[in-house]
Formats: C-alpha cells, sequence, structure tokens
C-alpha cells in the first residue's frame, strides 16, 4: 500500500515568515539601519529574537510533511504586520518633525535646550593651547553634559560643533537659534532635540533642519528662567549629516 504524502500550508507559511522577519532583523543589525528605531542597547535583543525566529522556521519546516486538521491562520496577522514595519523605508528625523509631532499631546514639549539628564564619564574634548575645542560627533551629547556641569571652565572658549539648524518662535523672538542633535533613550518615539542656543548670524540666512558646522565663543544666558550655554557664532558653514543619526544618552 502507497504511503499518504502530507502537505501543511500552514508550517510553510509559518517558516517563510519567520525566516523572513529574521533575515530582515539581521540585515537592519548589519546596516546599522535599527539605530532609526531604537537604540544600540537593544542590538544584542534584535539579534537573540532573530536566533529564535530561525529556530521557529526550522521547526516550521520539519512539519510541512505532518498532517493538518483545521488551523487558524489569524496567528499569522502579527508576523505580516512587523514584516510591514520593517519594509517602510525610515529617514533619519529632524527636530521641527519631532517637536511637531508632539504637538497637542499631553507631554511637555521638548525645548532644543533640553538639559542632559546625567552627565557622563569621558575624556575631555580635543583642547588646543588657545583654549578652544573642537566636538567630534560621537562626542555632541557628552560635551553638552561637561558644559553645563562646569559652566565656569568653558565660558569664553572658542568650539567648533556641527548639528542641524532649529529654529523655534520662543528662540526666534529673542534672535537666537539652536545646532542640535537629536537624543534617544529608548526609541524613536522619545527622541529630543539636544543642543547650545546660538546667536550672531542672521536667521533669515539659516535653513531649518539644516546640518551646519560652526565656530563662536561659549557665553552663557538666561533663557526662560534657566542658566543655558549661549554660542556667539563666529563662523557657520554647510556640513554632511554624521555617520549615527543620533545621538544616545
Amino acid at each position: 500500500m502507497k504511503k499518504r504524502t502530507y502537505f501543511n500550508p500552514a508550517a510553510l507559511i509559518e517558516f517563510l515568515l519567520s525566516i523572513t522577519v529574521a533575515l530582515c532583523m539581521l540585515l537592519d543589525c548589519i546596516t546599522e539601519h535599527y539605530q532609526l528605531y531604537v537604540t544600540p542597547r537593544m542590538k544584542p535583543f534584535i539579534l537573540i529574537s532573530s536566533i529564535c525566529l530561525i529556530f521557529m522556521a526550522l521547526e516550521a519546516l520539519r512539519k510541512i510533511r505532518w498532517p493538518i486538521y483545521g488551523y487558524n491562520y489569524n496567528r499569522y496577522l502579527i508576523y505580516m504586520i512587523f514584516l510591514l514595519l520593517l519594509t517602510i523605508p525610515m529617514g533619519q528625523q529632524k527636530p521641527s518633525q519631532v517637536n511637531q509631532s508632539r504637538k497637542g499631546s499631553t507631554e511637555t514639549m521638548v525645548s532644543p535646550t533640553t538639559k542632559p539628564q546625567a552627565t557622563p564619564k569621558i575624556a575631555k574634548p580635543q583642547k588646543t593651547k588657545k583654549k578652544s575645542y573642537h566636538i567630534k560627533d560621537e562626542d555632541f551629547y557628552e560635551w553638552i553634559c561637561m558644559v553645563y556641569e562646569n559652566p565656569q571652565m568653558y565660558k569664553g572658549s572658542t568650539v567648533t560643533i556641527k548639528g542641524m539648524i532649529y529654529l523655534d518662535p520662543s528662540l526666534s523672538k529673542k534672535n537666537y537659534f539652536s545646532v542640535v542633535r537629536l537624543a534617544m533613550v529608548c526609541c524613536s518615539a522619545d527622541l529630543m532635540p539636544v543642543g547650545p542656543i546660538c546667536n550672531g548670524i542672521s536667521l533669515k540666512k539659516l535653513k531649518q533642519d539644516e546640518y551646519v558646522t560652526i565656530t563662536g565663543t561659549i557665553d552663557f544666558t538666561t533663557f526662560e528662567g534657566e542658566q543655558e550655554p549661549l554660542i556667539h557664532v563666529t563662523k557657520i558653514q554647510k556640513a554632511s549629516a554624521p555617520k549615527e543619526p543620533y545621538i544616545y544618552p
């Protein structure tokens, strides 16, 4: 008697979805595209999840020749939603987009002069004999922390930093603008612009969200009742985006 051959379409669907999601997650880790969604601290968890999905796919592949007696395909809806989210193109967000998305929410809108919550232990930035600092892209957040922690140490110094132009009515009415980077604590939903207040350049010459490199003298001013760093800009030029799209406190 010829042995009956079975085909389990549910197992095939589970295999294809699991392996596709796993490969997409691995590709995001390799290309570091995942950093547009979550912080680098989440990379180990993404890798572990990918490995688990690969094992699930192999287990489903083993069941393709098993008989099937009714099956609920609704369970694969979550796979489809997750896969769709992974394949939707997502570019780097801009400071103006971040604050616009917060309008109307119950949370307090984040100011471009948001103070860092903690001061990490880092090496001092590059310094010359003329008391000037050139801040690397990867040191932006750490440098801001140090300025808030040691204002007198940096007052009167010359600094060169790169960031995005942020124009806001609360700043513009005082002829201020800000040069910021977007800080991600957990995921893209909590992005906030962080950076010093600046002046010395006509606001009409500035373009919202454009990357620039500025050089200027560090001072301090009172803004909305708080002491904030103020850079008197003497030089500004267009710049390319940094390798890391966001900064990660």
